[in-house]
């Protein structure tokens, strides 16, 4: 990027640019609705560990303006600083709206306790016990920005989120250890970016926009050092980071440090004529926001893979050229000019030379975006030359502009030597470009350290309840029966209740040629969500059997196309959750056995579609301030046993803050049992019911095993669980219990054990919840 040298300042720019703060009925500005200074109800906030300072108002459709030492800082509302001395220092406030600025301002004192000499608490926040990964913070907006000189670096120009994907900067990986050292990784793509003004690796340099370095992996060391009030983040001469923003962030880099926690920090370099703004995250956090597998780890067979395209681009089935495909690492993106009309008139084809075998499970995960609606996407993966030895066919729906993941995990092997992945796109608009990315293909017993969680949705899958609609529902049959596409007798259909055997005499080669509809009144709503599930039993093996529920009539608007694979003789439990509703006044259910061998039955039965909300599907929703949490309105006295070497001395300092609870350990223990905390609560449980039980964890410290123990009071051997913890310094520790059968007690206590902790441990346990499973408000 350019950068502007217009010497605006930001207020000006927020006051004309900021619609956020505007009043939502606001036409053109209004003297009298300027805010005033009086009003401002601000907030300040002191992390006294590492001396960091976070500055926020409440003032709906107002922004802060934050003046420090007489000079305007920053705009951003929930601004963060570190002081490294200590001392009380001021902030002087004005507050900005739509209309214009406050006349006056207010001033605010704040005090740092002590002076940063030890910087262990920043590194435990940037390495953890050994070491951590950080990115670019691409889907946060302002993670790219700059300011004025002196200023936070946000007021001049600030990245939307993912603005920058084209350029490769997004892969690019810093790793801070410890021991102190520093690694820069280039990611996938090989390369770093670089402002536009610089002069660094100038043959690079040639179409006057940021450009891209070709670059190798690079290890360094990191520290600290302070200069008056500021923290800087200093690494050696020509250390590379994600992004140079001028020649001497690389010569000499050198990053202020204005935030930090155990996932985020935020840096800003100055040079004395601009400043930049760099949020980061911790790859983990993102991973774990990710959908899908590691694309990065060395378990994602995909990363060393070789492959050719080829495609069929057949608008109304008359072959075109292929489209465009444009690569950039793990993202593929794929051009389509013409519109197509039908599945499979928009295939395009990965040919690689991954092999597979059937004594091996495997994971697969890829991600989609595409520019307009696809409302049939068929994802593939199937073993070279042979179409019907296949691992999976999915059918997705992608809506613009907004990503759609496939996700498949421990799928039975297959002895493939080569193997393809087919996207077709048929019934795509004109003028359609689709990313496909973070394509993954693993071994499953390979970890890369990704938690595929299960829902925490469960059906009742009762045929006879009042809650399926297909219990009442009526029905005709038809049927499309064609082998080699010459049309022949339909399939006889036996009913017996709710299972349907239809019997195939002749043999079918190819999808579609075996089509069995049930054509029925059941009304769907798109305000509702739904859950379906039928058993099917074959007689023979069919590779290919797709199952689709759609609106009558309107062959596109579908709950869902699905591809399976049946095992004579073996049932298989087809089965689809909280699908999102459609408006339509009668659904249609088709199933097609194309593929078929000679005299093949197929059953179909315990066929069932139902309200999300109806019956037994429920959701545990993690709500603390839930009537259906009993913790809320139980009450607890505390006891301790804290006794380091076995010898036990003054109780920890609890501080209670409404459902958050903070344990200060101020001596160290060596083994379980020596740092209990007692909840001693007056709650009954009942053998009658089940239980959900939550907490979050945060520890200041890194303890290997935490105890966490409910149990009826008087009676330790009666319990829900004993389960011991890792607590990493300043992560949150999400820890769940649910569906717990129930015990009779009048009263049941927590007791969570630190036992193992470092001297001067806090630790914080917030949002606990102990409810009935049945009870979900």
């Amino acid at each position: 990027m350019k950068k502007h040298l217009i010497n605006i300042s930001r207020v000006l720019f927020l006051l004309f640019a900021i619609t956020a703060c505007a009043p939502e009925d606001w036409t053109s500005p209004s003297e009298g609705d300027i805010p005033l200074a009086a009003n401002i109800n601000a907030t300040i906030t002191v992390d006294q560990s590492i001396n960091q300072v976070t500055f926020s108002i409440d003032n709906q459709a107002c922004y802060p303006i934050w003046i420090f030492d007489g000079e305007t800082y920053s705009t951003v509302n929930g601004l963060s600083k570190i002081y490294s001395q200590s001392g009380t220092y001021e902030v002087e406030m004005k507050l900005g709206n739509a209309n214009g600025i406050s006349d006056g301002s207010i001033t605010k004192s704040f005090t740092i306790d002590n002076t940063l000499v030890d910087f262990s608490s920043f590194i435990t926040r940037m390495a953890g016990d050994a070491s951590k990964e950080w990115v670019i913070a691409s889907d946060e907006a302002g993670h790219i920005s700059y300011g004025d000189t002196g200023t936070d670096g946000t007021n001049l120009y600030s990245a939307a989120a993912n603005e920058k994907k084209s350029l490769g900067i997004y892969d690019d990986i810093v790793t801070f250890s410890a021991d102190s050292s520093y690694t820069y990784d280039p990611g996938t793509g090989g390369t770093v970016l670089l402002n536009a003004d610089c002069s660094l690796f100038s043959d690079y340099n040639t179409t006057g926009s940021d450009y891209t370095v070709p670059v190798e992996t690079q290890t360094a060391s990191y520290g600290f050092e302070v200069e008056g009030d500021d923290v800087y983040l200093t690494l050696p001469a020509n250390t590379l980071f994600p992004y140079i923003p001028y020649d001497d962030s690389y010569e000499n880099p050198k990053f202020k440090i204005v935030s930090l926690t155990a996932n985020k920090m935020e840096l800003i370099a100055d040079n004395g004529s601009i400043a930049w703004h760099f949020i980061l995250v911790t790859k983990s956090s993102v991973d774990a926001e990710r959908q899908g597998y590691d694309p990065d780890s060395d378990c994602n067979l995909w990363k060393t893979a070789t492959f050719t395209n080829s495609y069929y681009y057949a608008p109304g089935w008359s072959q075109i050229a292929d489209p465009e495909m444009t690569q950039n690492g793990n993202s593929y993106t794929i051009s389509l000019p013409s519109a197509t009309s039908d599945q499979w008139q928009a295939q395009c084809f990965f040919n690689t030379d991954l092999t597979t075998n059937s004594v091996t499970n495997y994971d697969f995960s890829c991600k989609l975006n595409s520019t307009k609606d696809i409302s049939n996407v068929t994802v593939k993966l199937f073993a070279t030359g042979d179409n019907d030895t296949f691992y999976f066919v999915e059918n997705l729906s992608l809506k613009a502009y907004e990503d759609s993941y496939v996700i498949m995990t421990d799928m039975t092997g297959l002895d493939i030597d080569n193997v393809s992945l087919v996207l077709d796109f048929g019934g795509n608009p004109d003028g359609t470009e689709v990313t496909l990315s973070d394509v993954v293909l693993k071994e499953h017993s390979c970890d890369d350290g990704t938690v595929i969680e299960d829902d925490d949705t469960t059906v009742d899958w009762d045929e006879d309840s009042d809650c399926n609609l297909w219990k009442t529902a009526s029905f005709t049959n038809s049927y499309y029966y064609a082998p080699g596409w010459s049309q022949i007798a339909d399939p006889v259909m036996t009913a017996d209740g709710n299972s349907y055997t239809f019997s195939l005499p002749s043999a079918t080669s190819d999808q579609w040629q075996a089509q069995c509809f049930f054509n029925t009144d059941m009304a769907t709503s798109a305000g509702t969500t739904y859950d379906f599930h039928c058993i099917f039993n074959s007689t023979t093996s069919i590779g290919n059997v797709t199952v689709k529920l759609y609106k009558n009539g309107d062959d596109d608007t579908f709950f869902f196309t699905k591809n399976i694979s049946l095992t004579a003789y073996e049932d298989y439990v087809f089965e689809m959750t909280d699908m999102d509703g459609i408006d339509a006044d009668a659904v249609n259910l088709v199933l097609d056995f194309g593929g078929n061998p000679a005299n093949t039955e197929v059953t179909v039965s315990s066929v069932i579609l139902k309200e999300s909300s109806c019956g037994g599907s429920t959701t545990v929703n993690w709500n603390a301030d839930s009537a259906c949490n009993l913790w809320n309105t139980g009450t607890f006295t505390n006891s301790y046993y804290y006794a380091p070497g076995w010898s036990q001395i003054a109780d920890p300092v609890m501080t209670a803050d409404g459902n958050s609870y903070t344990f200060s350990l101020p001596s160290a223990t060596t083994d379980q049992w020596q740092a209990q905390c007692f909840f001693k609560t007056d709650i009954a449980t009942s053998a009658a019911n089940t239980y959900d039980f939550h907490c979050v964890l945060n520890s200041t410290t890194a303890i290997g095993n935490v105890t966490v123990k409910l149990y009826k009071n008087g009676d330790d051997d009666t319990f829900y669980f004993t389960s011991n913890i890792s607590l990493s310094a300043y992560e949150d520790y999400e820890f769940e219990m649910t569906s717990m059968d129930g015990i009779d007690a009048d009263q049941v206590n927590l007791v969570v054990d630190f036992g193992g902790n470092p001297a001067n441990t806090e630790v914080t346990v917030s949002e606990v919840i102990l409810k009935e499973s049945s009870c979900n408000d």
